[in-house]
């Protein structure tokens, strides 16, 4: 809270100010930028709109331009949790990555589901086989 200054690498900067369109959405971006990697909060919209001078509809522009430029990935699909990259780069690896494990993790559940309906049919035939057995 009480630096005075926080650091943003430059190419990452420049990067940005070319992809983002919309003032607000640089302001946003900056907003992002000052917190250290790996922190996490709750983003408030009354809060930036504060920090940034702005209306709520440029805040609701800014932040959609950059989920748009892939500056913002949301963590799992329904989700309201975004991981906020300042290089795109690294953006689209860790995109990969998530959805490498949302695959990973579904084709998990599909083969539990399968093992699990697989166990019913044998739990029928046998108490079918077992009813037969007992007539």
């Amino acid at each position: 809270k009480g630096n005075l200054y926080y650091c943003i690498k430059m190419e990452n900067l420049e990067k940005a100010m070319e992809k983002l369109k919309k003032p607000g959405a640089i302001k946003l971006y900056l907003y992002f930028s000052k917190n250290q990697p790996g922190y996490e909060w709750e983003l408030s919209g009354k809060a930036f709109e504060e920090w940034g001078h702005v209306s709520g509809n440029t805040y609701s522009s800014a932040f959609a331009e950059l989920v748009e430029k892939g500056y913002l990935v949301r963590k799992n699909e329904g989700s309201n949790v975004y991981y906020f990259y300042d290089n795109l780069e690294r953006a689209e690896e860790e995109k990969k990555n998530l959805e490498e494990k949302r695959k990973k993790a579904e084709a998990e559940e599909e083969k539990l589901k399968q093992n699990q309906e697989q166990q019913r049919k044998k739990l029928k035939e046998s108490m079918f086989a077992a009813e037969w057995f007992y007539r």
